[in-house]
């Protein structure tokens, strides 16, 4: 060992010259360039499934910076002794893995109200709130069908609580909870089977009660939950459902951050018309005395308090996804990835961050607060965009710092992965999506490797 010590430091005295002698070269005759640095690592990801445990498939949709991720996971639903259906039930999980298998924990079931067979969760804020929605299935399965109620879960010593939200209108049938803030706001929809022009969006703030928050209150036992807020009329109330109805443009809210800003879009069940995607900066003074933030009737009846998001060109198909906390959304225009950002004026302008020219439609679907985004890019499936038939399967895009790329492309370990399909996004780059596995749908994160 000792001589071994000597050598290695003959070694070293030898190296030293050397470099001096190439010093001493370079001061006399042409200067030596320094090496090159290495390159900047590349950004990449890694799939982490979730144990699909008893589900026959499974889904991710949210993510939070606490690590819930909220879904759905199908089961096999049998009735009549000859008909089965594959039921979404709504499921929560965490990011743990913990027998360090590589694969997550399975997602856990969250209970659907009453008399329901199945739903899904949407979205959860860093206090464990959960918001979606169960009812019967929509096809294939038993009567009723197409019935379904918004849903708040709350979290509890015994497991979650599944709270109904109801309706806004004695009208209509069927409800459902999109997204909720971290002040337990929620935002969603109502509608009448379905009906577009029947759709109703609300803003729910919960009330403080004896037993706790409830986003549930019906004073005159009418069946209509009376915390709802529109941002929207609704249809005449003269009216029945089922009637003939005119075609007046309904509002839907698709993201709400924790200052109360809401996103969403208007649309006259015919395709989405001009200059009609929005934000509502709530009045909390509320000037007009209803009781109602955002909402502000102008004079066409209206809602007074909608900003405008402008579309990247005059007539482009243009619809907003997400909002982070200060304040930017992201979305598409004209199948460019855009986000928009507030001026000191109230008024959004907007950023473009690009198509995907390998495919001729791109849509974003989630925004972190630190500037992360997720969409995809897919065809149509008709025209030239599937040359002799054969469609190019969709593909996952992210964005950091503007930079945009194809998860695919980047991915560690994509072999077994295909149709990968990612809805959220986290501060740290994390999605939360599904994917199919070995041929199986499997909700899964894909985790960044940062450089």
């Amino acid at each position: 060992m000792k001589s071994r010590l000597n050598t290695t430091r003959w070694l070293g005295l030898v190296l030293a010259g050397s470099i001096l002698t190439l010093a001493a070269s370079g001061q006399a005759g042409k200067p030596v360039k320094p090496p090159k640095p290495p390159p900047e690592p590349t950004l990449t990801y890694t799939l982490v499934p979730f144990d699909t445990g008893p589900w026959l498939g499974s889904a991710a949709r949210g993510i939070t910076e606490a690590g819930l991720v909220v879904g759905s996971g199908d089961y096999e639903y049998v009735w009549e002794v000859t008909n089965r259906a594959n039921l979404p039930w709504p499921t929560v999980a965490t990011t743990t893995d913990t027998d360090s298998d590589g694969v997550l924990d399975a997602p856990l079931p969250l209970p659907v109200l009453d008399g329901h067979l199945n739903g899904a969760a949407h979205r959860a804020n860093e206090f464990g709130l959960i918001v979606g929605g169960t009812g019967f299935p929509v096809s294939g399965g038993p009567p009723p069908a197409g019935y379904e109620q918004g849903v708040v879960w709350v979290p509890g010593a015994s497991g979650y609580a599944a709270h109904g939200v109801g309706v806004i209108d004695a009208r209509l049938t069927d409800s459902w909870a999109g997204c909720v803030n971290n002040n337990g706001v929620v935002a969603g929809m109502c509608s009448w089977d379905y009906v577009g022009n029947w759709w109703r969006a609300y803003i729910i703030v919960p009330e403080e009660t004896a037993d706790g928050l409830t986003w549930f209150r019906d004073d005159n036992a009418d069946g209509v939950n009376d915390l709802m807020l529109p941002i929207w009329p609704g249809p005449d109330p003269a009216l029945l459902p089922g009637e003939s109805t005119p075609m007046d443009p309904v509002a839907e809210i698709v993201a709400i951050n924790d200052d109360g800003v809401v996103v969403g879009s208007i649309d006259n069940n015919y395709g989405r018309v001009e200059e009609a995607v929005f934000a509502i900066v709530p009045d909390y003074e509320d000037a007009d005395g209803d009781g109602n933030p955002w909402f502000a009737e102008d004079a066409e009846g209206y809602n007074g308090l909608l900003r405008g998001l402008p579309p990247l060109s005059a007539g482009a198909y243009t619809a907003p996804s997400d909002i982070n906390a200060s304040g930017e959304i992201a979305g598409t225009s004209d199948y460019h990835a855009v986000i928009w950002r507030p001026d000191a004026n109230g008024a959004y302008t907007i950023q473009d961050l690009g198509a995907f020219r390998q495919r001729d439609h791109l849509r974003v679907s989630a925004l972190s607060d630190t500037g992360w985004l997720v969409g995809r890019a897919y065809n149509l499936g008709i025209g030239a965009s599937w040359p002799k038939n054969k469609p190019k399967p969709a593909l996952t895009l992210v964005w950091q710092d503007g930079q945009m790329y194809v998860l695919e492309d980047i991915l560690s370990n994509g072999d077994g992965w295909t149709d990968l399909s990612f809805s959220d996004v986290s501060n740290e780059g994390i999605l939360a999506g599904h994917g199919t596995f070995n041929g199986k749908v499997t909700a899964c994160l894909a985790v960044p490797n940062l450089p």
